[in-house]
């Protein structure tokens, strides 16, 4: 039996591009920022004043957005270098049960204590207060017992819902660590690649007939990699033009296999398996159909060793494709071609 979960996303990073102030990250890019023009018929000095405040203000948002285009750029190669933190499920399965709450009374015993040591002073005598004092005291034992008792009751539900959530969490981590299908549940309900929707439309997870985890991510490279670049002229107007196409191919493998690695990241992390297979797809032109459509570029063995010993924040995501068994065919100046997804090498 093959298990199947597909995991749509609920954001993207954008419909089809970044906007930073009016300067768009995608494939229809304006080549400069717009500022409103002085009226015409102004005064000389006046005229001057509005037009040097607008070029300056022109040469802040071009600034502003060849930092940001940067940024970008740092962030869509980068994906790699961050992930949620592990989930111990053998700890979670041996945990111990909440402990249930004590009814201490802990304020009626001081309003009690209270009420015991109550001496009336000298002023208390002659203005006739004793009675009045002794009657609030004791007033206040009651409030103190329903006060007990409200805090008792709202340490009960706490712990009531605690022991529920226990009980769910160490019969999942149990059920996990002895059945392969129950993987996709964990996927479904603690889905950590919310937080990279936008690195694809959607993620598949399989679970096959052996037990291995596969997952396909489809990362949609034409709506995510730009193909120009930002700059200025010594003016400070904003240029743009096309990425040469070896850069252009260098951001896109990157991204792809920065993918990659994080969703390999994300797995390790919440998952207690040793090996999985993951395929990245994207729009290319099927010679056989003559059609665009999803194809894969890159397909990855991955076990948890190879992946643990990376130095995520140093490597760079094309270059650690060479430390696991891979299908990849791809050119500086033509980019990917589709392959065939990878097999379990042998001895694995």
């Amino acid at each position: 039996m093959v298990f199947l979960l597909s995991l749509h996303c609920t954001e993207r990073l954008c419909e089809d591009a970044a906007w930073v102030g009016e300067v768009r990250f995608g494939r229809s890019t304006p080549s400069c920022v717009r500022l409103s023009a002085t009226p015409r018929g102004a005064p000389g000095k006046q005229e001057k004043a509005e037009r040097e405040r607008l070029e300056q203000l022109e040469r802040q948002h071009v600034t502003i957005a060849v930092q940001e285009y940067q940024r970008y750029i740092d962030l869509i190669t980068s994906v790699h270098k961050t992930a949620s933190p592990p989930v111990n499920w053998v700890r979670l399965a041996q945990s111990t049960p909440p402990t249930p709450p004590k009814h201490t009374r802990t304020q009626e015993h001081a309003a009690r204590q209270a009420l015991a040591t109550f001496r009336p002073s000298i002023t208390d005598k002659i203005l006739r207060r004793m009675e009045s004092k002794t009657t609030a005291l004791k007033s206040r034992i009651y409030t103190a017992i329903a006060a007990d008792e409200h805090e008792f009751e709202t340490r009960q539900r706490k712990y009531e819902a605690d022991q529920q959530d226990w009980k769910k969490t160490t019969e999942l981590a149990k059920r996990v660590l002895s059945d392969r299908s129950a993987m996709l549940d964990i996927i479904r309900e603690r889905n950590p690649f919310t937080a990279i929707s936008w690195l694809g439309s959607a993620i598949e997870f399989k679970v096959d007939e052996t037990g291995l985890l596969t997952a396909t991510v489809n990362v949609h490279s034409e709506d995510v990699v730009p193909d120009q670049e930002f700059g200025f002229y010594k003016s400070g107007k904003l240029t743009s033009k096309k990425l040469p196409k070896s850069r252009y191919y260098e951001i896109y493998q990157d991204y792809v296999c920065g993918v990659v690695l994080r969703v390999a990241r994300e797995i390790c992390a919440l998952l207690p398996v040793e090996d999985f297979i993951i395929t990245a797809e994207d729009e290319l032109l099927d010679a056989a159909t003559g059609k665009v459509e999803p194809q894969p570029i890159l397909s990855v063995y991955m076990d948890r060793i190879t992946l643990e010993a990376l130095n995520f924040e140093r490597v760079d995501p094309s270059d650690a494709m060479r430390n696991v068994h891979h299908n990849m065919n791809f050119k500086k100046t033509q980019g990917f071609k589709p392959v065939a997804v990878v097999s379990v090498p042998r001895g694995a």
